[in-house]
């Protein structure tokens, strides 16, 4: 199989983090990125040399195009985008959660990732 350069949202921790390390062990080129500064820091320090750690905001369609030009100046090209990234509310019953949580939830997880798709598939177009 050919190696790869794959972007993973939500790659510093978790279920990114996994499966980034999975795909680095595979030989493959990954960048990931996360929203707080100090666990993409820790990421990025566990990472081979060969591979991106970014800070990138999902919400930020700039951050979001700023992020895709990095990886492409590195890596040129993306093969692969897992859209990773997500968070969960406060909790408790719908009703009673803010409009302002319930729309940071959905913005992070639905919102904002339409638009990092569409800037990956154009980035693609680049080659």
């Amino acid at each position: 199989m050919r190696r790869k350069n794959i972007l993973i949202t939500g790659g510093c921790r978790g279920i990114g983090r996994e499966i980034a390390q999975s795909l680095i062990r595979d030989g493959h080129c990954v960048a990931i990125t996360g929203s707080n500064p100090e666990r993409v820091e820790a990421a990025r320090a566990a990472l081979p040399e060969y591979c991106l750690a970014l800070l990138a905001d999902v919400t930020d369609s700039t951050a979001t195009a700023a992020t895709v030009g990095k990886v492409l100046d590195n890596f040129g090209r993306i093969d692969v985008l897992i859209n990773n990234a997500g968070i969960s509310g406060p909790g408790g019953l719908t009703w009673l959660t803010s409009p302002d949580d319930w729309w940071r939830v959905h913005e992070v997880n639905v919102g904002w990732n339409r638009i990092n798709q569409l800037l990956t598939v154009c980035s693609l177009a680049r080659e």
